[in-house]
């Protein structure tokens, strides 16, 4: 597991479904774009971004640790305006089995000063077991190191 003052994007996915195995076919090319489109497409919603820089290299980092990982943005309801999504599938091993794992890692404009939240996608396919220590029957992830406790913006 990551040291616990190591909470950046790519060691909270890394710590949620492991190590994501390298595919040759998506390195990265044309995801920085989409990236920067991403961040064009929050401006023209009106959202000041509290640490471009940071929320540059964070989510960079992110794309090249799991290739599968593509930048868009999301509009979400009740007025909570847009965010920057990072979305994909994961590679993941549990015990002797593989899976393929759908997310989605929301990611506030006052990033780093709040944390990012995590989702799984649940399918047809997939479905997420009653009384899951992480994961909530809707997806949602819950890891200690995401929540307003425990999250330090200066040293995640």
């Amino acid at each position: 597991p990551p040291n616990q003052h190591e909470h950046n994007m790519p060691a909270i996915i890394q710590q949620l479904f492991g190590t994501s195995e390298k595919r040759t076919e998506n390195n990265g090319v044309g995801r920085e774009t989409m990236f920067e489109n991403a961040l064009s497409h929050l401006k023209s919603a009106n959202k000041k971004l509290f640490d471009k820089k940071r929320l540059r290299t964070d989510c960079i980092e992110a794309m090249q640790a799991f290739p599968f990982l593509i930048p868009t943005t999301e509009t979400l309801g009740q007025g909570k305006g847009t965010v920057l999504k990072l979305e994909g599938k994961v590679y993941m091993f549990y015990k002797t089995a593989q899976y393929v794992v759908p997310v989605k890692v929301l990611v506030d404009s006052e990033y780093p000063r709040t944390w990012p939240k995590c989702q799984i996608r649940i399918t047809e396919d997939l479905e997420i077991p009653p009384h899951h220590h992480r994961v909530d029957v809707s997806g949602d992830v819950y890891l200690t190191c995401l929540t307003k406790e425990s999250w330090n913006h200066k040293k995640s």
